[in-house]
């Protein structure tokens, strides 16, 4: 999904783990309350524990710097020539236009990309 950008259904998501639960649209406001619901019912200070957990796995996993990386990255990346050439084609053509387009395999962003030769794959 990195490299590609292909979609994921939320099914498909869900099926894989990525997500706790893949809902219709028009189901999707009940059941997020259904899960803060269940969530509210748990004491904050053992919310506050497993979060900890949660975030001590990560940290343990080397996952921290990937995680700020990866909010770093994605801010160059929308301020590169790419993501500026991609964000407007988006307004001229539409969205889902676009992302097709970029989805393609084609060149993007004629004359606006950079190469480096080492890394030249075009």
């Amino acid at each position: 999904m990195l490299f590609t950008g292909d979609p994921v259904t939320g099914k498909d998501a869900e099926a894989m783990g990525l997500v706790h639960q893949a809902v219709p649209a028009d189901q999707l406001d009940a059941a997020v309350r259904a899960l803060c619901d269940r969530i509210k019912g748990v004491p904050p200070n053992q919310l506050m524990m497993s979060k900890m957990v949660v975030n001590q796995a990560y940290e343990s996993m080397g996952m921290t710097n990937p995680q700020r990386f990866a909010t770093l990255f994605d801010g160059f990346d929308r301020h590169s020539p790419e993501g500026k050439w991609f964000e407007e084609r988006a307004r001229e053509v539409g969205y889902k236009q676009a992302v097709a387009e970029r989805d393609s395999g084609d060149p993007l962003a004629e004359g606006r990309s950079k190469y480096f030769s080492q890394f030249d794959i075009r």
